[in-house]
């Protein structure tokens, strides 16, 4: 192959973002989950699965350990705010 038919690289520089997610992020659409649910199951007949009395009953308990969750979370970061950051240092700025 001569250099001629190779295909020619250019170079381009990206800037780097960090994205930072607290655990709250993660845990408060988890808690909409089980209402949302439930609301489309009465509308929508692919989710009518939710209204099951087993799937809503388990959709409940969901959201009862992840609100414990985020409690408990928001608990410790009272205490040591970097204690659960991935890395460690001052917390995000919300």
């Amino acid at each position: 192959m001569s250099t001629e038919d190779r295909p020619n690289i250019v170079m381009v520089p990206v800037p780097r973002v960090e994205v930072t997610l607290t655990l709250d992020d993660i845990l408060t659409p988890l808690i909409q989950t089980a209402s949302q649910l439930a609301q489309a199951g009465q509308t929508q007949a692919e989710f009518r699965a939710a209204l099951d009395p087993q799937v809503t009953q388990h959709l409940q308990r969901f959201t009862e350990l992840v609100t414990e969750l985020r409690e408990v979370v928001q608990r410790i970061n009272q205490v040591d705010p970097s204690l659960l950051a991935s890395k460690r240092g001052p917390p995000p700025i919300a």
